[in-house]
């Protein structure tokens, strides 16, 4: 995510994100072709494709984003940026019910897993055939013509522009980094928690659970995106983040108590599936948009990038941990530590991220400015 924000900066987003795209492509492929071999096992070789896979998704996040933002104007800026985002969701659905239907029709448990990671190409494929039409924005353009200097002289500023962007960037990355604790930390074990609600059932069977469970989580966090694409110009980005982690504190206090005292699966996993509506709906899209539009274009998507590396310090924390909590304290416990650290994320948005600076972004026109103007104070620009 950095590496490729700061190439995205410094040598263009087009050529970026054609080389995010290949690497997606490449490790689709190549996940999908691994063989059992006792020389090189089969989960070595999982880890090394997934690697490469990775790091191309990684590189996706700020270079997506600064380029929606800059092809957009501000009337659309944020529906366009929403939307992009959003495909995530439908993703989702889709992974969830892929292994459904290949499973009802007969599918081997080894074929199955196969046929997941090959489906992964074809849409992988076709948007790198489509990026290869992809232009530069004209913003972006502009920003470039206007930086002079040596390589050394730029690094220098570019450090001395990063430093006076410190608070509003400790505001997009905490705030990312503990939406994703919870995001992931509860969407990577949603089978523990699937076993908790729905206990019982070994290979296939526990298969279908888990994947029903997921598609019924994924269906109901999929309007969140929804809503992100249709109120995040009229209510704002700041005060969408803040509902947003209101409700997830609220939600998951309301989880807590019912998995503590309530006996009725069906109700827990509703309410379950309700936090990722509100995750989604609210600080899981915005954290994605307000990175690429409070920073200056020069070092927007190197900001983002870092933005989104600190959400995945933060999903690594969850997906390690949670499953850790959930053996001792149980799933309520683990829901009153997501309402806890949805908290942590609400207060960070209050301390670092100020309202009148991020509906300024949203409403700023594409004008190209950037570092190289003057000694850069904060303002919008997308």
């Amino acid at each position: 995510m950095i590496f490729f924000g700061i190439i995205g900066d410094e040598v263009g987003r087009r050529l970026a994100i054609l080389c995010t795209g290949s690497l997606v492509v490449l490790g689709s492929i190549a996940s999908a072709c691994c063989m059992r071999a006792e020389a090189f096992p089969l989960a070595y070789q999982l880890f090394l494709c997934r690697l490469v896979l990775g790091f191309g998704i990684g590189g996706e996040y700020p270079l997506s984003a600064a380029m929606a933002s800059e092809r957009s104007s501000a009337a659309t800026r944020g529906r366009v940026t929403a939307g992009i985002f959003s495909m995530q969701g439908l993703g989702a659905v889709v992974a969830a019910v892929l292994p459904l239907i290949l499973l009802a029709c007969g599918s081997p448990l080894q074929a199955t897993w196969r046929v997941l990671l090959a489906v992964a190409v074809l849409p992988s494929a076709f948007a790198l055939y489509l990026r290869f039409s992809l232009k530069e924005s004209d913003s972006f353009k502009n920003a470039k013509s206007k930086r002079h200097g040596n390589t050394i002289d730029r690094a220098s500023k570019f450090a001395k522009t990063i430093w006076k962007l410190i608070l509003p960037l400790l505001g997009t990355s905490l705030s990312w980094m503990f939406m994703d604790i919870t995001f992931y930390g509860t969407g990577e074990f949603k089978h523990v928690v699937a076993n908790e609600l729905f206990p019982g059932g070994e290979g296939v069977q526990k298969v279908m659970n888990d994947s029903w469970f997921a598609f019924v989580v994924s269906l109901v966090g999929l309007p969140g995106y929804i809503c992100a694409c249709i109120f995040i110009d009229k209510l704002g980005r700041w005060r969408l983040q803040v509902l947003g982690f209101v409700m997830m504190i609220l939600f998951y206090l309301v989880m807590g108590i019912c998995s503590q005292f309530s006996t009725n699966a069906y109700l827990n996993l509703v309410i379950f599936a309700i936090t990722f509506f509100w995750t989604n709906f609210g600080p899981n899209t915005t954290t994605f948009i307000i990175p690429s539009e409070i920073f200056p274009i020069d070092v927007k998507s190197t900001c983002h990038g870092f933005s989104a590396s600190m959400g995945k310090v933060g999903a690594i924390i969850g997906a390690y941990c949670f499953p850790t909590l959930q053996a001792t304290m149980g799933l309520a416990g683990v829901m009153y530590v997501c309402a806890g650290v949805a908290a942590l994320g609400l207060a960070s948005t209050l301390i670092f991220l100020k309202r009148k600076l991020l509906d300024g972004a949203a409403d700023a026109s594409l004008d190209g400015y950037s570092t190289e103007d003057s000694d850069v104070e904060l303002k919008p620009s997308a």
